[in-house]
């Protein structure tokens, strides 16, 4: 996401022709200790442990797609 275009200033950065994947499009390799990011990226977990919040990406895209599927 480069966050001048326009679907990135509209609030729509998924739609970005730029999109990028924290990890994966550099910045900070998917095997790093530790990465730098805005904030906007962070989200807080609460007491959820680790190992189970690493899942709720993958489950909410599951959800989505059988939502779409219905």
């Amino acid at each position: 996401m480069d966050g001048d275009c326009y679907m990135c200033q509209a609030g729509k950065y998924h739609l970005c022709r730029q999109m990028g994947f924290i990890g994966l499009s550099g910045g900070g390799g998917v095997l790093s200790e530790k990465i730098v990011v805005d904030a906007r990226w962070v989200h807080p977990i609460g007491d959820i442990p680790l190992d189970e919040a690493a899942l709720i990406e993958p489950l909410s895209v599951a959800h989505h797609a059988v939502e779409m599927f219905l």
